[in-house]
C-alpha cells in the first residue's frame, strides 16, 4: 500500500507563529502535489494481463473534498489524453492499410492492449466516488463530471477532423474513422452520497454497485475527519470514522473480490491519505518517513491504526 502523510500544523512553543502561517498557506498545494505524483506511479506500474477492453476501476473516498476533487480532475485529464491519442494512432494504422485482418475491431483492441503493456499504463473504464458530503461539495463532483464529458466530446470532434485531413480523398476510410470514434466511450463516473461505514455495512446500500466493487483495481482513500482539536473532545467519533469505517470497507471489498475469479489472485492497490500527526512532536524538520511514530492526539492515533492495518493486509498479499 502507498501511505502518504499530509502535514498537520500544531501550535506549540517549538514553532514561530510566522512559520505556522507559511506552512498553513502551502500545505494544500504540497499535499495535492504528493498525490499527483503517487497517481502517476500507480498508473504506470504496468498492465500485465488485462485486455484493453477489460474494466480498470478506480474507487475514491472523500472525492468531494479539496484534495479528492483536485485529484479526480488530474486523473480524468490524464486518462482522456492517453485514451484518445492511442485510439487515434490505431485508427490511422488500420485506415491507411498498415494492418490487415478479418476482424479489424478485435485487432484494434489487441494493439491498444500492446500499447498499454509497452507504455506501462492502464486506461480506466469506471471511477466510483464515495463521499458523505459532510465537508465535501457535490457541486465539485458534478462540475468535474460535466467538464470531463464536454472535453471528451470536444476532443473526439478535433480528433475526427485531424484524422480525416490525413485521408482527404477516401470516403470509405472517413466512414470507418467516424464509426470507430462513435464507439469510443468515456470513463463512467459514479457518484455515491453515503457514509463509508454505512455503505459497506449495509447490503441494500452497496448491492446496486456490487459488480463495480468486485472489480476495483485501485483505491484512493481521502475520506476522514481531520480536525485535531475536535478529535481531542470527540475521540470516539474519530476512531470510528478514521479507523473502524475504512477497516469495514477493506474487509468488504476483499470479501467481494475473492468471490470474483478474474480478480481473486490480484492484490488491491491502495493509496491512503494519512497525516504527519502520526509522528507527534518530531525530532527533525522536515520530517523523514522513517521518523518514530508517536501520535499525541486521537486524530493522529486513528490514522496510525489504519496505517498498521493496511500494512498487515500488505504482508498477507491482499493489498
Amino acid at each position: 500500500p502507498h501511505t502518504t502523510h499530509s502535514p498537520t500544523t500544531m501550535t506549540t512553543n517549538h514553532f514561530q507563529p510566522h512559520f505556522n502561517r507559511k506552512i498553513s498557506t502551502c500545505l494544500p498545494f504540497f499535499i495535492l502535489l504528493i498525490f499527483c505524483l503517487i497517481f502517476n506511479e500507480i498508473h504506470t506500474k504496468g498492465a500485465t494481463s488485462s485486455p484493453a477492453h477489460s474494466s480498470h476501476i478506480v474507487f475514491i473516498t472523500g472525492g468531494a473534498g479539496y484534495i479528492g476533487s483536485h485529484f479526480l480532475a488530474k486523473l480524468l485529464d490524464k486518462d482522456l489524453g492517453l485514451r484518445l491519442d492511442w485510439i487515434g494512432e490505431d485508427i490511422l494504422e488500420h485506415s491507411e492499410g498498415r494492418r490487415t485482418t478479418r476482424h479489424p475491431r478485435k485487432e484494434m483492441s489487441d494493439t491498444l492492449h500492446e500499447k498499454q503493456q509497452n507504455q506501462g499504463t492502464k486506461l480506466i473504464s469506471d471511477v466510483v466516488v464515495l463521499d458523505s458530503l459532510e465537508k465535501g461539495h457535490i457541486e465539485a463532483l458534478l462540475y468535474l463530471r460535466q467538464q470531463y464529458q464536454e472535453q471528451f466530446q470536444l476532443r473526439i470532434k478535433e480528433l475526427t477532423q485531424r484524422l480525416e485531413e490525413r485521408v482527404l480523398s477516401d470516403k470509405s476510410i472517413k466512414s470507418r474513422i467516424s464509426s470507430a470514434l462513435e464507439n469510443t466511450k468515456p470513463i463512467n463516473i459514479h457518484i455515491i452520497h453515503e457514509n463509508i461505514e454505512y455503505f459497506f455495512d449495509h447490503e441494500e446500500a452497496f448491492k446496486p454497485y456490487i459488480q463495480l466493487l468486485r472489480r476495483i483495481d485501485t483505491i484512493y482513500h481521502f475520506g476522514a475527519y481531520i480536525e485535531v482539536s475536535e478529535s481531542v473532545h470527540e475521540p470516539d467519533k474519530y476512531f470510528r470514522n478514521n479507523w473502524v469505517a475504512p477497516e469495514i470497507m477493506m474487509k468488504k471489498l476483499l470479501e467481494l473480490r475473492w468471490t470474483d475469479e478474474q480478480h481473486e489472485s490480484k492484490p488491491l492497490n491502495i493509496v491512503f491519505s494519512s497525516t504527519a500527526a502520526v509522528y507527534g512532536m518530531p525530532e527533525h524538520i522536515p520530517i523523514e518517513e522513517s521518523e518514530t511514530k508517536k501520535p499525541i492526539n486521537p486524530y493522529g492515533e486513528s490514522k496510525l491504526k489504519l496505517e498498521r492495518y493496511l500494512m498487515e493486509l500488505s504482508a498477507e498479499g491482499k493489498v
